[in-house]
């Protein structure tokens, strides 16, 4: 099992797409460490430590990790990521 797939284990797992994987495989050390930590935080809906906002008029939440932002929605039976990429991109097409 690789850090990706470890990030999503537990009782919410969901399954990473290989877009994400390739996307978190071309981060280096400390940031893919920090993309790690808030996709854990996410499959466990634990968000203290991190940066996370609702999106206005929307039932979509954001944590921002630098230039970078993960797009999931909060849902009883789990999170769901739906975009990981560049604040200039991820909100188009929401």
């Amino acid at each position: 099992m690789n850090q990706s797939q470890k990030a999503f284990s537990g009782a919410q797992e969901k399954v990473m797409t290989k877009q994400y994987e390739k996307f978190l495989e071309t981060l280096e050390g400390n940031t893919r460490q920090h993309f790690f930590n808030a996709l854990q935080a996410i499959s466990q809906d634990r968000f203290e430590n991190f940066d996370m906002k609702k999106l206005v008029g929307s039932d979509l939440y954001r944590i921002r990790i630098g230039k970078r932002r993960i797009i999931f929605r909060r849902e009883s039976s789990g999170n769901t990521v739906l975009k990981i990429e560049s604040r200039g991109n991820v909100y188009k097409g929401l």
